[in-house]
Parts: C-alpha cells; structure tokens; sequence
C-alpha cells in the first residue's frame, strides 16, 4: 500500500503535477482526515479569515468536529486563530500559505531522513549479529 502511493507521488512528482493537488495528496499520505484538508483548503480561499461556525456553515461538518479538526491544523502549524471583532468578539482562523506549508513537509522529511541514515549506520555496526553463517 505504502509503496504504491510513494509511487504514484513520485509520479506526480516528476510530471511536474497542480501543486495543490500534488500536496493534498501528500497530507492524505501523511494520514491527514479529508475534513483537515478541506479545512485547509477552505481557509486558503478565504484568506481574510473564517470563524468555526462559518467553517461548518460552507463544510456541512458539525462545529464540533471542525473544532477537533481545526485545532489538529493547529497543532500543526498550517492553521493560525486570530481574534476578531464581530457582532461580538470571537476567533477566526487563517490558513499559511501552501509554500510555508510545503516548507514544513521538505524539514519533516529532512529530519526523517537523517533518523534514517543513523538507524542504517546503527545497524551495519551491529550487523554482525545479523549475519547469516
């Protein structure tokens, strides 16, 4: 499974494929739920900013879900809460840029990379215990 989606990403990748496209499909890779991605997507169209209840109005999700939703894009990074006057106070959020976002994805793989190269350095010291006689 995982090897077929890296395949198809690296696909993508050399086709030179919609880079909106191209990093929805990664985040559904990195095991994003569809409602993150709308969320995101939903907030880079609308960059002056969306409360939760307008999140659920245009999403048709309860307001409870986009609250789970939008404070993993939170934890994240790719989402910031400002707060906002309207009738009354309250919180809108804003999505960063998708650049900022692809910014984040390439230091992830950066730093999974070299947890890798140790892990392959670490065990051709131990292979020995390994190996076959």
């Amino acid at each position: 499974m995982v090897r077929g989606t890296l395949s198809i990403l690296e696909a993508k990748l050399r086709k030179e494929a919609d880079p909106e496209e191209l990093l929805k499909d990664i985040l559904r890779f990195l095991h994003l739920k569809p409602a993150n991605i709308d969320i995101y997507f939903l907030l880079v169209d609308n960059r002056s900013g969306m409360t939760i209840s307008d999140i659920s109005s245009s999403l048709h999700y309860s307001e409870r879900t986009i609250r789970k939703y939008v404070k993993e894009l939170q934890d994240l990074g790719y989402i910031k809460r400002n707060l906002a006057e309207r009738k009354r106070p309250c919180y809108e959020y804003t999505s960063i840029s998708p650049l900022k976002v692809w910014q984040k994805l390439v230091e992830e793989v950066r730093q999974i990379k070299l947890i890798a190269e140790k892990s392959v350095s670490r065990f051709k010291r131990e292979k020995s215990f390994y190996s076959f006689r």
